[in-house]
């Protein structure tokens, strides 16, 4: 259950929506790990096997690798169409995503064989 007036006080609108939606989803998907605004980054390791998140609003952002200066950022793979082309490409530390999309929720475990079922 959703409790709006403790969601309310004291919190900007969009705040708010960002904390109401945090609750929906772990309703919704009690079986899968959501982060809200205001939830603490998980550690590196944690992400060690985990590529994919989606956000707030059902884009997929990916996990970059590898050795570059933006390791463990994210940059968005889904579609924003208010967001210029410079602002889609770009990663994204963990906490500014957070607060800009979240919440954040990680993919169901069986979401790499239904992608590629045919």
């Amino acid at each position: 259950m959703i409790d709006f007036p403790a969601l309310a006080a004291d919190r900007s609108g969009d705040r708010t929506v960002q904390l109401t939606v945090t609750q929906a989803r772990r309703s919704e998907h009690p079986d899968r790990t959501t982060w809200g605004p205001e939830d603490a980054a998980p550690a590196d390791d944690h992400w060690g096997w985990r590529e994919f998140v989606v956000d707030g609003e059902g884009d997929l952002w990916i996990r970059l690798t590898g050795e570059g200066p933006h390791k463990g950022e994210r940059q968005l793979r889904g579609y924003k169409p208010r967001l210029s082309f410079q602002e889609k490409s770009k990663p994204v530390p963990w906490l500014d995503l957070a607060a800009s999309y979240g919440p954040l929720t990680d993919l169901p475990s069986d979401w790499y064989r239904q992608r590629t079922r045919s």
